[in-house]
């Protein structure tokens, strides 16, 4: 379920919407054990900082830009905060299968 951050789901007002229908999807295969359901708020915290280091390897190597390991900083920091204003509802909407 590591693409349900990067489906576009979690954008915009209609985010607890789209992620009920993503999350039913996925329930309807595989529900989510309750340690995976914990874990979930990590998952794109990691995913963001992995982001900023890999691209701060290729800004070293001369092959991206500074600009674009800032512009990754600025994504990690509008994941921290969203995850910090929503994580408790969307763990809790994974925890009811997106009912």
């Amino acid at each position: 379920m590591a693409t349900w951050f990067q489906s576009g789901a979690l954008h915009g007002s209609q985010w607890q919407r789209n992620t009920a229908a993503l999350v039913r999807g996925h329930a309807s295969v595989r529900r989510l054990a309750q340690a995976e359901i914990e874990a979930l708020p990590e998952l794109p915290a990691s995913r963001s900082v992995g982001s900023v280091l890999w691209r701060a390897g290729r800004w070293r190597r001369g092959q991206a830009q500074l600009g674009d390991v800032t512009d990754r900083l600025g994504e990690l920091g509008a994941a921290l905060r969203w995850l910090a204003a929503h994580g408790g509802q969307l763990q809790s909407l994974m925890a009811s299968g997106g009912r």
